[in-house]
């Protein structure tokens, strides 16, 4: 089981910022593992690092965030 890590420390480790990780929760292309019902706050497991990564690099080369999302979702190949 993946380690969970808050908004800010998930942000500081895939060098995305809370607002970056909010629009994308928001476009459900790279949701929190949980979110707690009393505060809102948003916990990511250490195994999300790798999409959010891919989230960066594309987000950088402009791809729009529904073609992001797609990717995200699309069956791996073996």
């Amino acid at each position: 089981m993946a380690a969970s890590m808050t908004v800010g420390d998930f942000s500081r480790a895939t060098r995305l910022s809370a607002r970056t990780l909010r629009f994308s929760h928001q476009a459900e292309s790279l949701e929190p593992t949980s979110i707690d019902p009393s505060n809102g706050y948003r916990l990511y497991d250490t195994a999300q690092i790798v999409d959010a990564q891919v989230v960066r690099g594309l987000r950088s080369l402009t791809v729009p965030v529904q073609t992001i999302r797609k990717i995200l979702l699309a069956p791996v190949e073996v």
